[in-house]
């Protein structure tokens, strides 16, 4: 199974879910996917989108059958413990992403944000890293 990230799980960031994603998975490479993304703090949010001017840029990692280790990052997305009225940050979904040195199309893992993103700051570039001046 592959796992498509885009925010504080990709390999500039130095936090133990990054640290342990990066021990337990196996890097694929760069890639993007059709949606929005959106600052919400401390971190971003894609939402899913079909705009043709929609793309966010982010890494794929293989994580073979590694289902322990899904489930720790689903706990650090705060998937099944919402501190929300009705529903968690994130959702977990399959989507489709394309590798960015053989635009080869597959689908992965993505954590998708749950909520309203009326209000927040769109990222229009769709690249977290670029947002921050990291890259």
């Amino acid at each position: 199974m592959h796992l498509f990230v885009y925010g504080t799980l990709m390999t500039p960031f130095n936090n133990q879910m990054a640290l342990k994603l990066r021990r337990e998975a196996t890097f694929i490479g760069k890639a993007f996917a059709r949606g929005l993304l959106f600052d919400l703090g401390d971190y971003p949010g894609m939402v899913l989108s079909h705009s043709k001017s929609g793309i966010v840029y982010g890494e794929v990692f293989f994580l073979d059958d590694n289902l322990k280790l899904l489930k720790i990052l689903d706990a650090y997305e705060g998937i099944g413990k919402s501190t929300y009225a009705k529903q968690d940050e994130y959702r977990r979904d399959v989507i489709t992403v394309t590798l960015v040195t053989s635009l080869n199309k597959f689908d992965a893992f993505a954590y998708i944000y749950n909520l309203s993103h009326e209000g927040k700051k769109h990222v229009v570039s769709g690249n977290y890293l670029n947002y921050l001046n990291l890259i």
